[in-house]
């Protein structure tokens, strides 16, 4: 068993999802609108990380593999990705009187590619399932921090005397970028890879 310390905070700052794998930057551009909105969507879709992981995580290993049928993963994946996205917008929707948490669980929707990478670089990286939900739970975690790092840079950025060539979403993607980069300087930091 790895480090789970390591394992969290590795796949929250060190590679984190959305800027060193580079998946899932559509839903935080978007998302980086309101602190308070990206907090909320981060911490639903931190919550259906973690589901859609574990549940993928026990498919593939209790189903999928005894069975000899480990190319099937991605069909199975997707679907429960689909599956649990739903869910999460229909319990928003019938017990949460609260139309961000609406509007989080909405975007889930735009953000599978996310919930999806996440399953699959959980078995990639063979994790057992504790590390599985810890490598789920810091890939939440770097989701929010990367939103909730972006909004005020944001909102400087649409006030900021900027050439109309690059305003919007050109700069929005170098400032992410940057932030990237900014993140690999770290990458061989406590021995993560």
């Amino acid at each position: 068993m790895k480090n789970l310390g390591l394992i969290l905070i590795g796949a929250t700052l060190i590679n984190n999802i959305m800027l060193i794998e580079q998946i899932g930057i559509c839903p935080a551009l978007h998302l980086a609108a309101a602190l308070r909105k990206a907090l909320k969507v981060g911490l639903v879709m931190t919550a259906v990380m973690v589901l859609s992981a574990g549940i993928n995580w026990l498919i593939y290993h209790l189903l999928l593999v005894p069975l000899n049928f480990p190319f099937l993963k991605n069909l199975f994946f997707v679907l429960t990705v689909m599956a649990i996205s739903r869910t999460a917008l229909n319990a928003s929707h019938r017990v949460v009187l609260n139309r961000d948490i609406f509007t989080a669980a909405g975007t889930l929707f735009s953000a599978n590619c996310l919930l999806l990478a996440a399953t699959l670089l959980v078995i990639a990286r063979d994790y057992d399932f504790i590390e599985a939900m810890i490598y789920a739970l810091g890939s939440g975690f770097g989701f929010i921090l990367v939103v909730m790092v972006f909004v005020p840079i944001r909102e400087r950025l649409d006030r900021a005397p900027i050439s109309p060539n690059l305003k919007g979403m050109p700069i929005y993607l170098i400032t992410f970028s940057l932030m990237a980069l900014a993140l690999l300087g770290g990458a061989g930091f406590l021995g993560l890879d």
